[in-house]
């Protein structure tokens, strides 16, 4: 279970309340909804099981229910412990191909949204703030943000195993995949 939390600076005046405009606008609702279009279409996200919201006058606070991936880990504890090989990069460019080639834009697409399981398969997680859009500059934004994580958790740990070489795998892969689809 997830309990929607604001980050940033106005999550230090407002932490888990949300201006209430309707139940079909709730940030738990719209990410149930994304969720499960994403897990229909095959693509790998955690499957959505429940969605609410507990309304407060104008405000509401919500919470999300999905279902738990087994045995994954973020990414960015991965890169602390080791090289990814070129063939990881390659598959996790084409993986964000497939999810832009279905419109789906990842708001806040980071390192530690991007879970890696035992045997090397990719998930992505917390929609929260996605949606589906035409194909577009969001495209680029989107894997720029990924590349402002990789550098951000790069100078938070020296020992974070990540180079421009890395970077050209994941955006060479993506952009074949991306041409292909």
């Amino acid at each position: 279970m997830r309990h929607f939390i604001r980050g940033g600076l106005v999550g230090k005046l407002i932490h888990d309340s949300y201006l209430w405009t309707g139940r079909d606008r709730t940030r738990s609702f719209d990410e149930y909804r994304m969720l499960a279009r994403l897990h229909a279409l095959g693509l790998p996200v955690p499957r959505p099981a429940a969605a609410r919201y507990v309304r407060h006058g104008l405000f509401y606070k919500a919470d999300l229910i999905t279902v738990r991936i087994p045995d994954v880990r973020p990414m960015s504890d991965l890169l602390i412990e080791k090289k990814m090989e070129p063939l990881f990069w390659k598959t996790l460019g084409e993986l964000i191909a497939r999810f832009h080639a279905n419109g789906a834009c990842h708001a806040d697409l980071n390192a530690y949204n991007i879970q890696v399981s035992k045997t090397q398969e990719i998930y992505l997680l917390d929609f929260d703030r996605g949606r589906f859009r035409n194909s577009g500059s969001w495209q680029r934004g989107n894997l720029d943000r990924l590349l402002r994580s990789l550098r951000k958790i790069q100078l938070l740990d020296s020992r974070v195993n990540f180079s421009d070489k890395e970077w050209q795998f994941l955006v060479s892969a993506y952009e074949s995949a991306l041409a292909r689809s």
